[in-house]
């Protein structure tokens, strides 16, 4: 398998929950409380990279559309929080820090589309997604 297909699904399992922990950190005052949500938020991310690695004959994009689907309705929540919320965020930048964290929903929205159209054209396409992975391996 070519390092690019071998690393893609690890680092896309990375992406929702570094911008879920990112953006949670903006509305709280954790002082050196700051390892309970790191390890709440690292636990999802180690098992989809054990999951994986492990090799199961299930396509790596359920665990990425799992952990995604999570992260966006997590990251969405954020939206609820009122401007003062926001104690690490100066008045003047809520309006760019809600902007990017709309833009992070749209992407992770996008992210979460893509990936729910491969699962359903490998279930509906039967052993489509190990053809797949027998090319991968020939090249």
């Amino acid at each position: 398998m070519p390092w690019a297909a071998w690393l893609q699904p690890l680092v896309a399992v990375i992406v929702a929950p570094s911008a879920y922990l990112g953006f949670s950190a903006l509305p709280q005052d954790l002082g050196s409380n700051w390892r309970r949500p790191l390890l709440l938020g690292g636990l999802p991310i180690a098992f989809a990279q054990l999951a994986i690695l492990a090799n199961f004959p299930i396509s790596a994009d359920v665990f990425i559309l799992g952990i995604n689907s999570i992260y966006l309705v997590l990251i969405a929540r954020l939206m609820r929080r009122q401007a003062d919320d926001f104690i690490h965020v100066a008045p003047r930048a809520l309006i760019i820090v809600r902007s990017a964290i709309k833009a992070t929903i749209a992407l992770l929205g996008m992210m979460v589309a893509t990936d729910l159209s491969i699962v359903a054209a490998s279930l509906f396409a039967g052993d489509a997604y190990e053809v797949v992975r027998q090319n991968w391996t020939a090249c």
